[in-house]
């Protein structure tokens, strides 16, 4: 941040702190991040949203709404957060964009076992998916 203020004189920046793997903590930097714009007498806008947060699990865990904390963290906390702050990216004087980065690690995956829990609308439990890319499901 320093360096970008230091190059520009007229940037408006402030770090916030939002954990992806929770609703309430999404909900909170929303609250803080629009009242900083008010503060700040900035146009209350978005032009551009990285969702670049992601963790990798190597044991399962669970968010505090029940879910599994790597889909949590990284589809359900970035897909959350883009939804909560869509009206300030409609608002944008500039066409906003939305960029969501993932990882590669998805490549390397042969073999995996899915357990959904039950407030998930999917009609299947404990199903393996198999191949590479998951391209063929068994």
């Amino acid at each position: 941040m320093e360096d970008t203020e230091r190059r520009n004189k007229n940037a408006h920046l402030k770090c916030f702190q939002v954990d992806l793997s929770s609703f309430q903590s999404i909900l909170k930097f929303k609250g803080s991040f629009q009242q900083w714009l008010m503060d700040s007498d900035l146009h209350s806008s978005v032009q551009l949203l990285i969702n670049n947060a992601g963790i990798l699990a190597t044991t399962f865990r669970l968010t505090a709404e029940g879910y599994d904390q790597m889909m949590g963290t990284n589809y359900i906390g970035a897909f959350s957060l883009t939804k909560v702050l869509l009206p300030l990216l409609e608002n944008s004087p500039v066409p906003a964009r939305i960029v969501n980065v993932t990882s590669f690690t998805h490549r390397s995956v042969e073999d995996m076992e899915v357990s959904l829990l039950i407030h998930v609308a999917i009609p299947w439990d404990n199903e393996k998916v198999r191949g590479s890319g998951f391209k063929s499901m068994e």
